[in-house]
């Protein structure tokens, strides 16, 4: 035995081999670990890209932590932003059926909405109400690639659970802007209208009439009722872009009548 070589207890020869290769594995198992978490690091990293780009080019439904239905389910059955088509006619609108808050009566339900006019491009749930939007989804810029939308003509609808179901609230349609814009309704059109009863709309200028040759900024309808009577009447209000000033809109209120067209009751602001 050398007398230069280290020995342990009781005159045992120390081995330094196994001591160097315990701690190359060592050395070895600490580089894999953080190999195998830049690999797992960017799968991750890709999949978090990847939904973030699909979310933003195709809007999903969000809905709040106390929904009861699952997010899944309400999206697949009323939701599809790869399928949806804009097949709403703004100038047909008499044969939506609206509730108020309380009383349903004979409104449409989510389910026939949906069939009539396809699922929507987007919505939310947040379990009392359901909101649906559908639309033209156009790029925001000229680059293919981007993954920028805005979304055009849009119509939104709000259900409300009523008696355990979801039915029609109101409706909301925006024009898109520069369409609006580009479209103001002349002074000489907007005085000629004819104003029916203030309370009824009988005798009034159908909003057909009115919608054949102007292009509405915006349109929305909901259903009002009496206190005393309990009688539902649905009220549909339509602004036009005023040729008059930039800043100005013409605002037309219209009350339905018993065969389902829509006439003029009031114009602007007036009583």
């Amino acid at each position: 035995m050398s007398i230069n070589q280290p020995q342990g207890p009781f005159g045992v020869p120390v081995n330094p081999g196994p001591q160097k290769s315990g701690k190359g594995l060592f050395i070895g198992c600490v580089i894999g670990s953080i190999v195998l978490g830049l690999v797992i690091g960017l799968i991750i990293g890709h999949s978090f890209g990847v939904n973030a780009i699909t979310k933003k080019a195709y809007p999903r439904l969000h809905t709040t932590a106390d929904s009861t239905v699952s997010k899944r389910d309400i999206s697949s059955r009323y939701i599809d932003p790869k399928e949806t088509a804009f097949d709403w006619d703004i100038s047909n609108l008499e044969d939506l059926k609206f509730a108020t808050y309380d009383d349903k009566e004979d409104a449409m339900s989510i389910e026939e909405v949906v069939k009539k006019y396809g699922k929507a491009l987007k919505g939310s749930f947040n379990g009392t109400t359901v909101e649906l939007e559908w639309g033209k989804l156009e790029r925001d810029d000229t680059d293919e690639e981007s993954t920028d939308y805005k979304t055009a003509n849009e119509m939104n609808l709000t259900f409300m659970k009523i008696d355990g179901h979801y039915y029609l609230r109101n409706l909301y349609f925006s024009e898109d802007y520069d369409t609006a814009d580009a479209n103001p309704m002349a002074t000489d059109d907007y005085d000629k209208l004819k104003v029916g009863d203030p309370k009824t709309g009988k005798d009034g200028t159908s909003y057909k009439e009115v919608l054949s040759s102007n292009t509405p900024s915006s349109i929305s309808i909901r259903a009002d009722q009496d206190y005393k009577t309990k009688a539902i009447t649905n009220e549909m209000e339509i602004r036009f872009k005023s040729s008059g000033s930039d800043e100005d809109e013409y605002k037309l209120k219209f009350i339905q009548q018993a065969d389902g067209d829509y006439r003029l009751a009031l114009k602007g602001d007036e009583d």
